[in-house]
């Protein structure tokens, strides 16, 4: 009896003891499963739309479209070696895949980020400095550019530190993780580039924060004056002054928006500012001359441009909601120092939690669906041209 029980113990192998593991970790391999399976039709559409429907660029699609190219390549490339490396947990034995894909998942993940951080920084100057030079498309891609060797630079050590780790087993055994390598185990580096990335998206989070609370005090404060304005200008008889003052606050609210609205490349959203400004109080006579269509139109420019505002909100809203507890994972990580009770629970929630940013990656669609009419109506589009098709 006492021969049999040991015979069975010794017949564990590591395959035996990593099936196990994977399957204490079938919640978090559940949960990116699904985010992969929504996110990469999501975002492709998203390149579809702003690649082959839409053809004026504007710098707002341009960092769009190289967001959802990164979304894409995390939920085909990044998720999927998740998975792999969850279901390999012990016994993962490439070196140089492991340094590969942990590099580029790092990689990615700084490209999503800093991305939405160009994005919102140009989304913040023309609503608060409408008047001033803007961004054009060039100076966008080489941003894009420069934002992609950066995010290189800070995902290099990466595959320097990750490797194989091995891990003591019962029974002798021994098992081989992707994580970083033990050559560096004692030493400060890991420490030091964890906490380096850590800062990074902690202050990417900080960056939103300010950004987007600029916005709403000048949104605030353009509302605050034109309720003002129509109580003490509510008749048809402006003087002078009124209607200076009126055109120099309704070129600032509006003129960023017409690039929006009907789609002006940069060069000719600056010609339209210096036609504005050269004939603003003209133009503003003409306006309210012209009441009806005149203001349905302004109305149209400003509707188009809180579009685009909200949308640039809710991506960065739902980045720094998704951050939240893959930060508190790490910091957790951090103070305990590795120091704490590693059970069927903590395994199955912990590394949930520590991946949560990867919702980031796939919600992005979803919001421009709800937000965007026009995206909605492309979309038809496209679903309507492969049905035909097929």
């Amino acid at each position: 009896m006492h021969g049999n029980l040991s015979d069975s113990v010794l017949s564990v192998t590591l395959e035996d003891l990593n099936d196990a593991e994977t399957i204490q970790r079938l919640a978090p391999i559940i949960y990116l499963s699904i985010l992969t399976l929504v996110g990469t039709p999501g975002n492709l559409l998203v390149i579809a739309v702003y690649t082959w429907t839409i053809k004026r660029r504007t710098t707002h699609r341009l960092f769009i479209t190289a967001l959802a190219v990164t979304d894409f390549l995390v939920c085909t490339v990044a998720v999927p070696f998740e998975i792999i490396q969850m279901t390999h947990q012990l016994t993962f034995y490439s070196e140089w895949a492991c340094k590969i894909f942990r590099s580029i998942n790092v990689l990615l993940a700084l490209l999503s980020s800093f991305i939405l951080i160009a994005l919102s920084a140009d989304r913040t100057r023309r609503v608060i400095q409408p008047l001033k030079l803007q961004m054009t498309i060039r100076q966008a891609i080489w941003c894009i550019f420069l934002i992609a060797l950066i995010a290189f630079v800070f995902a290099f050590p990466e595959a320097v530190i990750s490797g194989i780790s091995l891990e003591k087993l019962e029974n002798n055994l021994t098992g081989y993780d992707c994580s970083f390598s033990d050559r560096y185990k004692d030493q400060a580096y890991t420490t030091v580039y964890s906490s380096t990335l850590l800062a990074i998206y902690i202050g990417c989070i900080f960056a939103l924060i300010i950004m987007y609370s600029i916005i709403g005090r000048q949104v605030l404060s353009h509302v605050h004056f034109r309720s003002t304005f129509i109580r003490q200008n509510g008749t048809d008889n402006h003087s002078t002054a009124s209607t200076n003052k009126l055109d120099r606050n309704e070129i600032k609210l509006s003129l960023e928006e017409t690039c929006d609205s009907i789609d002006m490349d940069e060069d000719e959203f600056r010609s339209k500012q210096l036609s504005e400004l050269k004939s603003s109080r003209e133009n503003t006579i003409k306006r309210h001359a012209k009441s009806p269509d005149k203001r349905h139109g302004a109305m149209r420019q400003e509707n188009s441009s809180k579009k685009v505002t909200k949308i640039a909100f809710a991506i960065s809203f739902c980045f720094i909601l998704s951050y939240v507890p893959y930060v508190a994972v790490k910091l957790n990580a951090s103070i305990a120092s590795g120091h704490f009770t590693s059970n069927a629970t903590t395994k199955a929630i912990f590394p949930i939690l520590g991946r949560t940013f990867i919702i980031n990656n796939i919600v992005n669609p979803i919001i421009y669906g709800f937000l965007d009419q026009k995206f909605r109506q492309k979309c038809k589009i496209i679903f309507r041209h492969l049905t035909c098709r097929t």
